[in-house]
């Protein structure tokens, strides 16, 4: 018996900078997506009473909306302030860049779910189950969260209001600046154009 009980208590030690991670990313609670102002703003551009406001996201901003300091891609924050009477739409065939699909997104900011098994054989079936609980419920916030702040699906700017969304790109497709166009909500073909700079 207490061998057995030696034998678990060295697997904890062992594995504790290992679970300090995963009990991190277990631990992810969905933020409100704070609009960008012209003080926050790394630019803006206005064109009709429309300006659209970007940030690059630092190592501090990824901490606190996704508890992770180092991602994968680079998340730049688009708000945009509609003080027009029309309807314009933001749409990712918009913008000149190629994002990042959400199912990537999400496989960089999800918890592995290969480490319960770790926690199995370390702490046995019961704390592997337990794992496996909280990294599910964990995915299920990751998943509604991202989905509301990514752009993945076209974002309707109502005339006279803000919205904002995350923009996820690879490094490698990061470019000094990006043109963004903003559809008008009824009438095709009619866009507004901006140039904005990235980095």
């Amino acid at each position: 018996m207490f061998e057995n009980k030696y034998i678990n208590t060295s697997g904890m030690i062992a594995l504790l900078p290992f679970l300090g991670g995963c009990g991190k990313s277990l631990r992810y609670e969905p933020k409100e997506l704070r609009h960008v102002t012209v003080v926050t703003a790394d630019q803006w551009a206005t064109h009709e009473e429309v300006t659209v406001l970007t940030k690059r996201f630092t190592p501090q901003d990824n901490e606190y909306y996704f508890n992770k300091q180092q991602l994968k891609f680079v998340p730049i924050q688009v708000t945009i302030n509609n003080k027009s009477d029309q309807d314009w739409v933001l749409a990712p065939e918009f913008i000149n860049v190629s994002l990042v699909p959400m199912e990537q997104v999400l496989k960089d900011l999800s918890p592995s779910y290969g480490r319960s098994f770790g926690m199995q054989m370390a702490f046995g079936p019961e704390m592997g189950s337990m794992y496996s609980l909280r990294h599910l419920d964990a995915k299920n916030r990751i998943v509604q969260d991202i989905g509301t702040k990514c752009l993945e699906q076209p974002l309707t700017i109502p005339a006279g209001k803000k919205c904002s969304a995350i923009l996820f790109i690879t490094k490698r497709n990061l470019k000094p600046r990006c043109i963004l166009e903003l559809g008008h909500a009824d009438i095709p073909n009619k866009r507004l154009t901006f140039e904005l700079a990235l980095f």
